[in-house]
């Protein structure tokens, strides 16, 4: 139920509730992510998330849901790569 406060100090911050493992899944490997990873989202919006991330981040990515069940009617994992974006690779490196 909803209550008013006297105080609140955060409104510059944001609270994390244990953030995404960023720097491992945009690392230029493939992982497989599976439910244990979704924190209360579907497959397709982390997807969408991800894309974000590696956008801010300087970086491309490509993603796809895959282990479809057919009774249940949903993907069992998601497969993510992220990688320079094209033409990119090696420039500011010497």
């Amino acid at each position: 139920m909803a209550e008013t406060v006297k105080e609140f100090d955060n409104w510059r911050t944001n609270q994390k509730m244990g953030s995404y493992p960023w720097d491992q899944w945009l690392d230029g490997q493939i992982w497989r992510l599976t439910e244990e990873d979704l924190r209360k989202q579907d497959f397709v919006d982390l997807a969408r998330y991800i894309h974000k991330v590696a956008k801010q981040r300087g970086l491309d990515c490509k993603t796809k849901r895959w282990d479809w069940d057919i009774d249940s009617k949903t993907y069992g994992c998601l497969y993510v790569q992220a990688f320079p974006p094209k033409g990119k690779e090696g420039k500011g490196k010497k």
